[in-house]
């Protein structure tokens, strides 16, 4: 093992350079996909609203009134149920699980608003985003795939 490029306290397996060259290599290439990552969805945004324009210019919509509507329905009121259906459920598991701890303690009267809190601040966007994305992403997965085989 070389010590000269590697810190002897880093994971094992992993390598830590401390040659300046290498780490400011390193940095360099970070920044370079950071900056691509940026462009491209700049550039994404600017096509969009390019396209949007050249519609209008012709006479169209820039899309279907009733798909979008459609759409917007499915992934969004269609899911509150799921969605409040999950988050009581581990509501319920999160009040039992805390209440343990808080019982030691004698403070029971303050489940309800660290339960409130936790779900209201943290949890709540955390889980609705990601059932909202595994629901709707799995749902038009199947239609696509459906249209494929049809």
């Amino acid at each position: 093992m070389d010590m000269a490029n590697t810190q002897q306290n880093s994971a094992p397996g992993e390598r830590i350079p401390t040659n300046p060259i290498v780490v400011v290599e390193e940095i360099g290439q970070l920044g370079r996909n950071f900056f691509r990552e940026v462009g491209s969805m700049f550039w994404f945004i600017a096509h969009t609203f390019e396209e949007t324009i050249e519609r209008i210019r012709r006479g169209r919509f820039p899309f279907r009134a009733t798909s979008f509507f459609r759409h917007t329905e499915r992934a969004g009121v269609d899911s509150v149920p799921l969605v409040g259906l999950v988050s009581f459920f581990l509501g319920l598991t999160m009040a039992l699980l805390t209440g343990y701890q808080l019982q030691r303690f004698g403070t029971e009267r303050l489940i309800p608003g660290l339960v409130a809190i936790a779900f209201t601040r943290e949890l709540g966007p955390l889980l609705t985003g990601i059932m909202l994305a595994a629901r709707v992403g799995a749902a038009f997965t199947a239609e696509l795939w459906t249209m494929q085989v049809s």
